[in-house]
């Protein structure tokens, strides 16, 4: 089980990735990703409570987000 404090190491991360995006979208995904993150750590600290969903679905939900704005952003340009 990832600690509370690993989860802020890959929020901090996905910050830094955010910043160096090459694009909105990708910028966009970093950033979610970086929730994400912050949330399993606050979960993981108890200062928020467990997530209803199983860690596969979380991770299927992420993964159809991305998708979805990977799909968004080839649409637009």
């Amino acid at each position: 089980m990832l600690t509370a404090e690993k989860c802020r190491q890959l929020a901090t991360e996905c910050q830094r990735w955010a910043d160096q995006a090459e694009s909105e979208t990708n910028r966009e995904i970093f950033l979610q990703m970086s929730r994400e993150w912050t949330e399993a750590a606050l979960r993981a600290d108890g200062l928020l409570m467990p997530s209803p969903e199983s860690p596969d679905t979380i991770l299927e939900r992420q993964l159809a987000d991305i998708c979805t704005l990977y799909h968004q952003s080839n649409k637009a340009t």
